[in-house]
């Protein structure tokens, strides 16, 4: 079953399930970055600038999750604006959560850091976009009957 051709019972329950995913990673994400060091295991391997990588993948993540509570939200919009609804999204909250780090002792905004952000929650967003399309089409050529 597609999520966009989830049964009228089950619909409410999957929406809430995804929102619930989705406001829970990012409130850890809020957490982590109201650490003065939010990850010390990692500093070992943070001398070869895995920064931006490590932005990237927490921001692939939270598009990933945004792409997937808006797409069972709002089935009357097409793809283009649900991808671009869920960019927004992420890096307006890649944009908080800077301004936030600039509060923190230790920390600081970076641009750097919200361009990782913005990036990767693209590509989470498109590989959502991309896997739900599959599976889709995938459906829609071959009906149960």
């Amino acid at each position: 079953m597609s999520f966009r051709q989830a049964s009228p019972a089950t619909a409410p329950r999957l929406i809430i399930l995804w929102w619930v995913l989705t406001v829970s990673y990012a409130a850890l994400i809020f957490h982590l970055s109201s650490l003065s060091k939010p990850a010390p295991f990692l500093d070992g391997i943070m001398k070869y600038h895995t920064d931006a990588l490590l932005h990237g993948v927490e921001y692939g993540v939270l598009g990933w999750l945004l792409m997937g509570s808006l797409t069972l939200s709002l089935p009357i919009l097409g793809r283009r604006e649900l991808v671009f609804i869920a960019w927004v999204l992420c890096v307006l909250y890649a944009v908080s959560d800077e301004w936030h780090q600039s509060w923190v002792p230790g920390r600081e905004a970076s641009s750097m850091d919200l361009a990782a952000d913005a990036v990767g929650g693209l590509i989470g967003i498109i590989v959502r976009d991309r896997t739900t399309r599959k599976k889709r089409d995938l459906h829609a050529s071959h009906p149960t009957v």
